[in-house]
């Protein structure tokens, strides 16, 4: 009898976690992104900025309780130089892109497809400089539509994805960042993707345009 008690609880303790951990899921991203950059600015500069690698990160929870939604942070920074003329005049250029951005959203799975919407908010800073002058660009809790797909190719590990940040003319600020990609999922917990990534940022008449492949390294809880 005592032996049966036991095994009830050993069963009931190891459903209970498996479901525990059906119901709450994490993952991260990090990697490198080389870009194609190009900068506008208002006064009619012309830039030619260096091809550069920059660094992302992105880790996301979800959970089970309703109505509340699900969580995702990212960041990215870049920096590049090159150089700028202005009336027939080269000066040498740099220009430094961060963004942090917090994202709320819901997700519905069907087989092995899945689809995601919510709304993000990002902080941009963004600095360039020319010959020695520099212009600081900041803009805090911008809203964004975030729109997200998958695709899970059966007994692979590989996950086809692709996703959407937009806004349009809100405060002088016009964004869309955009993500295709591709995820391998090991039985280690840890896997690989690699991808393309176009980011387009318009603030105050200054625009900037990062452009290219990446590749880095998930985790998966």
């Amino acid at each position: 009898m005592k032996k049966a008690l036991l095994l009830a609880s050993v069963t009931a303790v190891l459903s209970a976690n498996t479901a525990y951990a059906d119901l709450l899921g994490a993952n991260a991203e990090f990697g490198i992104f080389k870009s194609e950059n190009t900068l506008t600015t208002n006064d009619s500069s012309e830039f030619n900025l260096e091809d550069e690698s920059g660094q992302y990160f992105s880790a996301d929870v979800q959970h089970f309780i309703p109505l509340i939604p699900n969580v995702r942070v990212d960041a990215f920074s870049l920096s590049t130089t090159g150089t700028s003329t202005t009336a027939g005049v080269s000066s040498t250029a740099k220009l430094d892109i961060e963004t942090k951005d917090i994202t709320g959203y819901y997700g519905l799975g069907l087989l092995w497809v899945g689809v995601e919407g919510g709304l993000t908010v990002r902080n941009l800073e963004m600095d360039y400089d020319v010959g020695g002058s520099t212009t600081s660009i900041s803009e805090s809790a911008i809203p964004m539509l975030y729109l997200a797909a998958t695709i899970d190719i059966p007994g692979t590990g590989i996950t086809i994805a692709a996703e959407s940040k937009t806004v349009s003319s809100f405060s002088d600020v016009t964004i869309t960042d955009e993500t295709f990609k591709v995820q391998y999922s090991t039985p280690f917990l840890v896997g690989v993707e690699a991808g393309y990534r176009s980011i387009e940022q318009e603030v105050k008449n200054t625009e900037s345009k990062n452009s290219g492949y990446f590749i880095g390294v998930t985790v998966d809880i």
